[in-house]
């Protein structure tokens, strides 16, 4: 399914907001869409594609830091985006770290 036919279908009216992953799609950047129940606009946010084995983790992290966000008092749309460059900053670093078999944990490399 492509995100153009994601975003044809909008949210469900029990829905205020959705957002698209773009992180398994392929390309050199990766965009992530937000859909919002109460605007017809359409948000893309985008960045380039970090190359790591270690992204295990990072919709439930990325979620986790909107949630964040949004119980601070911030709005949507820019928790979004600080929760977006906090996942980034940690998919850069993750980068080179030599975590076993398999895909790593992204979250070994975030700041403490």
């Amino acid at each position: 399914m492509s995100v153009q036919v994601c975003i044809d279908g909008r949210p469900a009216r029990e829905a205020r907001a959705v957002l698209l992953k773009g992180g398994h799609l392929e390309g050199a950047v990766a965009t992530d869409v937000l859909v919002q129940s109460s605007s017809a606009d359409v948000l893309q946010f985008s960045g380039p594609r970090v190359q790591t084995r270690n992204d295990h983790g990072t919709g439930c992290i990325l979620a986790s830091a909107i949630a964040a966000n949004l119980a601070l008092g911030g709005p949507l749309t820019e928790s979004v985006k600080i929760a977006r460059r906090f996942v980034q900053r940690c998919l850069e670093r993750s980068a080179g770290l030599d975590n076993g078999k398999g895909r790593g944990g992204m979250m070994l490399s975030a700041e403490r």
